[in-house]
């Protein structure tokens, strides 16, 4: 009825015994043995096990043997030669306890996972041993009519110890979201034959019952035990506990969800990278890794993009524009490291340049409302075509421009890559969220163009602030519109909410800022 073929009533009542106790044994025919002996297999010695199959034995397997060689592969499989058979007359039984690291390789290695490996495997009851011998020794007298002979041979490598846990209420009632009185909880452990040692107030000590030991190690153990008894139906629902809270987690998601959206509306595609990376100056390594090229945890992002962008160039993609938004690992000053949210881009070919990067930058900021001034670039870029992002409470916000030539070599990129890495975390502090809204306007519109010569080392970001500050109560918006070497060009535009501006008074501002241009910045106008 459980599935294992009936083969005789003494090989039965072993099965029947490992069914009914968890304890694999084995019968020999005594008649076929000589003196039992377990050791570990001798390099090249093989068996032929009950399967007739033959099998090679390394030195790392566990046998039992007698002078002739192997008769059985111990805790997997018992060997053709002792086997047990309609001719047999005496019988020996053997029930033990083997290491189940042991048996779990040897198992592997001989690739023969039987009944009695995977509960080896698991680790048996260790005074469940003898206990279970006697069990199959009646049976077999029983059902078998054999005669049980008196005295058996009990060799123990070493005593064995009970384990002691300490459960805690406060981990209890923690893990489940409960309220479980200490009295509970000690109830439960008594029910399960967990030997009280010593309770305090709201701890107590048990000692973990041989037969529990294979799957009871932690105190983690004896919670998820607590929880079964006690019934996962009294345990009310509750939302999980972030780091961030509920509000906070709301704001972060909707934030997240605006800069995806802004960022494929660019013509951007989201990328997904992995968190390991080689193991390099500064980065964080962990302890056990799968393999050497992902054994650390990367600080930054975009040299994950950057070989997302090799892969697509090399199979004829020649235009690249990707972002990612992720966690960066650097080192803290305590044991585990500083981890932060970070979005980073990439950008090759197609309309792929500094000032494409830098509308896009802006354009993020601009949503969010984040004030920022840019100053000059960052090691990793390009010096002539990067900037880096201040923002307005004095933090550096990131980065962006063209990759540095060196690592553009490094790389081994064809063509000139453009990246741009920035703080979530601090740009998610200064996120306005205040909702501003205003009617849509009765009157036009008055624009007006400014052209000039520029003096080298000025930047876009001056001039604008000069036009800005230069240009009344009444000034809607100014933008570059064109630009060849030297010479740049401006749109400024001027609306009022109440009444048509006429060209004089146009006239007389825009003549304020050609002047506040010329004597602060010391531009060249053209006409």
């Amino acid at each position: 009825m459980c599935g294992v073929r009936a083969i005789n009533n003494v090989v039965d009542a072993t099965n029947y015994v490992l069914l009914e106790m968890g304890q694999p044994m084995h019968a020999f025919d005594r008649e076929k043995i000589g003196q039992i002996i377990v050791r570990r297999a001798k390099p090249k010695e093989t068996i032929t096990t009950l399967d007739g199959m033959e099998r090679k034995l390394s030195p790392d397997m566990l046998v039992i043997a007698d002078n002739g060689g192997p008769i059985a592969l111990a805790g997997v499989m018992g060997g053709k030669n002792t086997e047990v058979t309609d001719q047999t007359t005496s019988v020996v039984l053997e029930s033990a306890f083997f290491n189940p690291i042991s048996i779990s390789r040897a198992s592997k290695e001989a690739k023969l996972r039987t009944e009695s490996s995977a509960r080896f495997e698991k680790g048996v009851d260790w005074d469940g041993v003898e206990q279970a011998l006697e069990r199959c020794a009646a049976l077999i007298a029983q059902l078998g009519g054999g005669k049980v002979l008196p005295g058996s041979v009990d060799i123990k490598s070493a005593s064995r110890k009970r384990k002691k846990i300490t459960l805690r209420r406060a981990k209890v009632n923690r893990v489940l979201g409960a309220n479980i009185s200490a009295g509970e909880i000690a109830s439960i452990m008594a029910r399960l034959s967990f030997k009280k040692l010593k309770a305090a107030k709201d701890s107590i000590t048990v000692e973990v019952p041989f037969y529990r030991a294979g799957d009871i190690e932690r105190e983690i153990d004896l919670v998820e035990e607590v929880a079964r008894i006690y019934g996962y139906n009294k345990i009310k629902t509750s939302l999980y506990k972030t780091g961030r809270d509920s509000i906070e987690k709301d704001l972060w998601e909707d934030f997240a969800n605006d800069i995806r959206v802004l960022l494929t509306g660019q013509g951007m595609f989201e990328a997904q990278t992995f968190s390991l990376v080689a193991p390099g100056p500064g980065l964080i390594k962990i302890e056990n890794p799968l393999v050497e090229d992902e054994s650390a945890m990367r600080s930054l992002i975009f040299p994950s993009l950057i070989r997302v962008v090799q892969h697509n160039l090399r199979h004829q993609m020649n235009e690249v524009s990707i972002f990612e938004i992720a966690k960066t690992f650097n080192r803290g000053p305590g044991k585990l490291p500083l981890e932060k949210m970070a979005l980073s881009g990439a950008m090759v070919g197609g309309d792929a340049d500094f000032f494409r990067l830098k509308g896009i930058v802006e354009a993020l900021m601009e949503y969010f409302g984040i004030g920022y001034t840019l100053e000059a670039g960052h090691n990793y870029l390009h010096p002539g075509k990067s900037a880096s992002l201040i923002l307005g409470d004095g933090h550096l916000g990131g980065y962006f421009g063209a990759l540095h030539p060196d690592l553009q070599k490094k790389f081994d990129l064809p063509k000139e890559a453009y990246i741009f890495e920035l703080d979530l975390d601090a740009l998610f502090k200064l996120v306005d969220r205040s909702k501003k809204f205003r009617p849509l306007p009765k009157y036009p519109k008055v624009e007006r163009d400014i052209s000039m010569r520029v003096p080298a080392g000025t930047s876009c970001h001056q001039i604008l602030s000069v036009i800005r500050s230069s240009g009344g109560e009444m000034l809607e918006e100014t933008y570059l519109f064109d630009r060849y070497k030297d010479s740049q060009a401006y749109r400024v535009v001027w609306r009022s909410p109440d009444r048509t501006l006429t060209d004089e008074e146009v006239n007389k501002i825009h003549q304020q800022i050609c002047q506040a241009l010329v004597d602060q910045l010391k531009v060249q106008l053209r006409k």
